[in-house]
């Protein structure tokens, strides 16, 4: 597979990466994007995780979300799906956002 840019995230074959800054780099091995979460089950765990980072703006989530889903129809089976609700985990997502919005502004690098 060629590696594929979305926004600031790339996938390859192994999963996806971080390529902005801070914390380039920063990876989602292919064979964890099917964790659930800890605190929400029944949701994709790292798109709530990240979306607590305050180094990622709501523009860098919303790219993961892409890049994710893009993610998940390259490397997760199918049959694994069906125990996590993507409507779920963007609902939560978009509460996570919003009390980021309320208490850090946009765009905040943290070095």
């Amino acid at each position: 597979m060629e590696n594929l840019q979305i926004g600031k995230w790339l996938i390859t074959n192994d999963g996806i990466e971080w390529t902005g800054s801070p914390y380039a780099g920063y990876y989602i091995h292919k064979d964890r994007l099917l964790q659930e979460g800890t605190e929400k089950p029944g949701t994709f765990d790292w798109l709530l995780h990240l979306a607590h980072k305050r180094w990622l703006t709501e523009n860098d989530v919303r790219d993961l979300n892409t890049a994710f889903m893009a993610a998940l129809y390259l490397f997760a089976p199918k049959s694994k799906k069906g125990k996590l609700s993507l409507a779920k985990t963007l609902e939560e997502q978009k509460q996570i956002l919003g009390y980021k919005k309320m208490f850090y502004r946009y765009p905040r690098v943290m070095q």
